[in-house]
């Protein structure tokens, strides 16, 4: 996922760099102060969705990337199966209508906030129509926060006020240094000194904001992609649900979050998680994945984090129910189970073999051979009885909790049971009990 993630983001961000590009060589200078004299602000920049529509195919590469690198995965731990990714899945579809719609009105949107921004700040400050149309060229592929960086930028450096364009991270070097030999011999900048710094502080603002957007929308779509996957692979029985392993990863270093270092499985608080899971983060937020866009932007934004999915090596595959029993819908696993791998949610189907000489039972009431010939005639009749319950001791012995007579006739007729297992605080639960 990491060297995925690296190879998204080398890709998305010189993406979003030519699509800002575009915008600017397809909006001339001439063409936007035309707009602007006949106060179409909305339309002072063209071709904004058409643009959004390009990152957003670039962005669903990235999606069927991952997936393809998560089917590849799980081919390699299921040699017998042949695992591939299905662009065409009804999901699959969906996920790129929506991606391609959020993506598309999240950039109109703020696109037109911040063009909306330059020219009301233009007009309010009595500026003619061709200087704000410099402007709001500037402003193409920006948030309203870095216009207005860049506004202030040309201010500064109209005013004279060299101390105030210096002091800024995103500036230029060569620029700086004009504008320092400007400050030290005590001259005015020219009008396309103005224009060349700013440009170049643009510039290097449409390449810091292209490495922000590639790196959030970049690690949405590979996650998603990837659990697309999975999800895939789920549906065609190629792997089990709760056989899925997830871990998350942070990039190390001081720019790791705080909150990011110790991220947690919500429901147990352990390290890894299932599927069915979410993450826990150190400030108690709630993440699906990295870059989750339903979490908090101080959980999301620039966040470097991964989630890897692997399949459990010491998973046990699911089976069916023996006959003569009913499962009720819940996983059955072959074979007693550890006692530390005992869940409440599984049923085991053990063999008779597995359990004799292990059986302990309180002492019966009643005519017993009258319970077990009906147990042979439900069985007989193709009914199916519900799980026996065992009690599993420290000491291996199994304490009979309900159906000592389908384990009797079970033991008759050697057949393999239906069991739900739960454990026995200490040995002492065996006191009474007598040998099945």
């Amino acid at each position: 996922m990491e060297a995925l993630l690296a190879a998204v983001e080398a890709q998305l961000g010189p993406s979003w760099v030519e699509v800002v590009d575009h915008m600017r060589e397809a909006n001339e200078l001439d063409a936007i102060e035309e707009r602007i004299r006949a106060y179409d602000i909305a339309g002072a920049v063209q071709g904004v969705e058409s643009a959004g529509a390009r990152f957003a195919a670039d962005v669903h590469t990235a999606y069927t990337d991952a997936g393809k690198a998560m089917a590849a995965s799980i081919d390699a731990a299921k040699p017998k199966r042949l695992v591939t990714f299905d662009g065409s899945n009804d999901r699959a579809v969906e996920w790129a209508k929506v991606n391609n719609a959020d993506l598309v009105q999240g950039i109109t949107q703020q696109q037109r906030e911040t063009i909306v921004q330059a020219v009301s700040r233009g007009l309010s400050e009595g500026r003619n129509p061709r200087s704000v149309a410099v402007e709001v060229r500037d402003a193409i592929g920006l948030t309203p926060t870095q216009e207005s960086a860049i506004a202030s930028y040309r201010r500064a450096l109209e005013a004279g006020d060299f101390s105030n364009a210096l002091d800024r991270q995103l500036s230029h070097g060569h620029s700086d240094r004009t504008i320092a030999a400007a400050d030290r011999n005590g001259r005015a900048l020219t009008t396309q000194q103005i224009d060349l710094a700013v440009d170049r502080y643009r510039t290097n603002y449409v390449n810091f904001r292209a490495e922000t957007i590639a790196r959030t929308e970049g690690l949405r779509a590979l996650h998603q992609g990837a659990a697309e996957m999975v999800q895939q692979a789920i549906d065609n029985g190629d792997v089990e649900s709760d056989e899925i392993v997830q871990e998350w990863h942070n990039a190390g270093g001081p720019r790791v979050r705080e909150s990011h270092r110790h991220v947690v499985a919500a429901d147990t608080g352990e390290k890894t998680k299932t599927l069915d899971d979410v993450w826990l983060t150190g400030d108690g937020n709630r993440l699906r994945f990295p870059g989750d866009p339903e979490a908090p932007v101080e959980e999301t934004a620039n966040c470097r984090c991964v989630v890897s999915t692997t399949l459990n090596p010491s998973h046990q595959a699911k089976t069916t129910a023996p006959a003569g029993f009913s499962a009720e819908h819940a996983t059955v696993r072959e074979g007693i189970p550890d006692p530390d791998s005992i869940r409440s949610g599984t049923l085991y189907r053990v063999s008779m073999d597995d359990l004799r000489g292990k059986l302990r039972a309180l002492p019966g009431g009643g005519d017993d051979e009258v319970r077990m010939q009906s147990i042979r005639n439900a069985w007989d009749d193709g009914k199916k009885l519900p799980a026996i319950r065992l009690m599993m001791t420290p000491n291996g012995k199994y304490i009979v909790d309900d159906g000592r007579h389908r384990l009797l006739v079970a033991e008759e007729q050697d057949r393999d049971v239906l069991v739900r297992f739960s454990l026995a605080q200490s040995n002492d639960a065996l006191t009474g009990t007598v040998s099945l």
